[in-house]
């Protein structure tokens, strides 16, 4: 684990604000606490599920801080429903994966994806050796960011062992 934040929008009640601007810094906080280009990323763990208030403000905040096609929206909510408490831990575990492998599960039967969101998800931006970002959200606009990488021996390490 590199880095992590949490914002929050206080857009309304159980609600997201559409911008994603506190989503977006969620994920710039993360990657500044970790020390983590944005172009050090290569595939983002998102949390839509589809509804509507958080997906647009997860796309919104994804377009804000990634280039179309620079990195991979994906997520594990397709293959097994959103589980709350669950889905960002299960999308950690999978990000392991794709830190070894570079592999990341398309999402599937998304025929309409909201606008500005196909580049992401076909993206074949390289993946092997990139960090990746687990992103969840709460109804009420709480968000959290997680910069995961791959392990990499420190010079202060190496001199203690």
């Amino acid at each position: 684990m590199k880095g992590h934040a949490i914002t929050s929008d206080a857009h309304r009640v159980a609600g997201n604000d559409p911008s994603g601007e506190a989503w977006a810094e969620s994920f710039r906080r993360a990657l500044a606490d970790g020390g983590v280009p944005a172009s050090d990323v290569g595939t983002v763990f998102g949390d839509a599920r589809g509804t509507a208030a958080i997906d647009r403000a997860e796309a919104a905040a994804v377009t804000q801080v990634w280039e179309p096609g620079t990195v991979r929206l994906s997520n594990l909510s397709p293959y097994t429903g959103h589980v709350p408490s669950t889905s960002a831990l299960m999308s950690a575990v999978c990000a392991t994966e794709t830190l070894r492998t570079g592999w990341s599960p398309r999402i599937p039967g998304l025929s309409e994806p909201l606008d500005g969101l196909r580049p992401y998800l076909d993206s074949a931006a390289e993946a092997v050796g990139k960090a990746c970002v687990v992103t969840a959200a709460n109804w009420g606009g709480t968000y959290v960011s997680l910069v995961l990488a791959p392990w990499q021996e420190s010079a202060a390490s190496e001199e203690a062992a």
